[in-house]
């Protein structure tokens, strides 16, 4: 069996590394998606130079927008999630299997993206808009965060039994 604190910064490193690889994703999925709502909404007005200009200044501004608000707070919650799931597997080493550990950590998930849904909502939803309409700044700023919260903590619990179990990962090649 590795060293207990190996396995907790086994799990801080991937936590980080998930959380900037997932919410780089997002911001590299997002940005293009608002910047063709933008030139959407704006040039059915008859506004396509304004609309321009909004694209232009969106996608200059987008980069530092995102890293502020997205990258570097997934990071840090991965850090820290990776944290928690390495001590918490300390003593489960030898009793729990690769399966096991990846559900603990999507109830990880489960519980921030709860938390953030019950402490963050205030003000996403827009009750003058009908139908979903209202609720985009609900799925953009909490959902869409939350359900990779919850892939990505699972993630990096089956994979802190990788490496780690004393089963290979690979299956011997048959010898002829």
């Amino acid at each position: 069996m590795q060293q207990p604190w190996r396995l907790v910064t086994r799990g801080a490193s991937l936590g980080a590394l998930t959380g900037v690889v997932l919410a780089s994703i997002y911001a590299a999925l997002a940005v293009p998606a608002l910047a063709f709502w933008l030139l959407l909404t704006n040039s059915n007005n008859g506004r396509l130079l304004d609309a321009l200009v909004g694209v232009t200044l969106l996608s200059l501004c987008a980069g530092p927008f995102a890293f502020v608000l997205g990258i570097a707070p997934a990071a840090l919650l991965g850090l820290v999630g990776g944290t928690l799931l390495g001590a918490i597997f300390i003593p489960l080493h030898d009793h729990i299997n690769d399966m096991g550990r990846a559900a603990i950590g999507a109830s990880l998930g489960l519980l921030v993206a709860a938390i953030a849904l019950l402490t963050l909502n205030e003000g996403l939803i827009d009750p003058a808009k009908p139908g979903l309409a209202g609720y985009y700044l609900f799925f953009f700023w909490l959902v869409g965060p939350s359900l990779l919260a919850i892939v990505g903590f699972a993630w990096v619990g089956w994979r802190l039994g990788h490496g780690t179990s004393r089963q290979p990962l690979t299956k011997p090649l048959r010898e002829n």
